[in-house]
């Protein structure tokens, strides 16, 4: 297939995500609010479960639009989600959002900045989705990696970003991990054409 025709055809694929999602997403393309978009969230929420992570750490919540893909899997496994949002206003919806999408009880959503609360971060997570400013993925990548339990998976979204490149270089060469770096479409994502580092923490 042809690059548009086969957009096309992918973007007719996505998965039925419920009202609240498809909410969100109408909501992000008129606020210019950034999402993952159902393909990546499905892709996530597919990840979660295979992996068997039932303790989740998300990196910018944003509405609660990915956060939602991520609780969806963690119920299943009787899980939990945190996930970390400094802008209080935002914090405040996605709170609401996943209220409504029925998540409240397994979700907690943490209104600090990341990059300040991951040094003195104790707890430990089985899945850790990056999603926030670009800039600062080189700058968790070594907190992440003391967090994350062995068999565990580190998500970052946006990897093709020009900003995010040092992280994947300095991922790609991190001892005890098996990564790999994905370019290409998905539908419904902001952008569309972009990229995806999924890494594994061997066993020691």
């Amino acid at each position: 297939m042809e690059q548009a025709a086969a957009e096309e055809h992918f973007r007719s694929l996505v998965p039925d995500r419920g009202p609240v999602l498809e909410r969100l997403e109408k909501e992000a393309a008129e606020r210019d609010i950034p999402i993952v978009g159902p393909s990546l969230g499905n892709l996530l929420y597919l990840l979660t479960l295979t992996s068997m992570s039932q303790k989740v750490l998300e990196l910018g919540t944003a509405t609660g639009y990915s956060t939602i893909w991520l609780a969806k899997a963690a119920q299943n496994l009787q899980g939990r989600v945190h996930t970390y949002e400094r802008d209080a206003k935002l914090a405040e919806e996605a709170k609401r959002n996943i209220k409504d999408a029925g998540y409240h009880n397994i979700v907690t959503v943490h209104t600090e900045d990341i990059t300040e609360a991951l040094p003195k971060m104790a707890d430990s997570f089985s899945l850790i989705f990056v999603d926030i400013e670009k800039e600062a993925y080189a700058q968790v990548l070594p907190d992440l990696v003391d967090i994350l339990k062995p068999r565990g998976l580190l998500i970052a979204d946006n990897a093709g970003f020009e900003e995010v490149r040092s992280f994947n270089e300095r991922l790609a060469k991190t001892d005890g991990f098996d990564t790999a770096f994905l370019h290409g479409f998905f539908a419904g994502h902001s952008p569309e054409r972009d990229g995806l580092a999924i890494a594994r923490k061997r066993v020691s």
